[in-house]
């Protein structure tokens, strides 16, 4: 994963990663506990891809962020302040 910003933050964030295939990658957001708390599919293109995440309904705290095409799996944090 490329960047996630603003981290942290209190409402929206904007995830950046950078791919040299296109085709379905998975987003995949879970709080401390493993529970799944948000989940998105689409397709990425070559290159750069960019990803608003809406942070509004999430509690205050850490969360972790996977994205994954099969092969390729890269996790992250992101801090939703108060």
């Amino acid at each position: 994963i490329g960047q996630i910003r603003p981290n942290p933050t209190k409402n929206f964030t904007t995830l950046e990663f950078n791919t040299d295939l296109a085709g379905t990658i998975d987003i995949v957001v879970t709080n401390v506990n493993g529970k799944v708390v948000f989940n998105q599919i689409l397709e990425a293109v070559s290159g750069l891809n960019k990803v608003d995440l809406d942070l509004n309904a999430f509690t205050p705290g850490v969360y972790f962020v996977s994205v994954s095409n099969g092969d390729y799996k890269k996790i992250t944090h992101i801090v939703k302040a108060e």
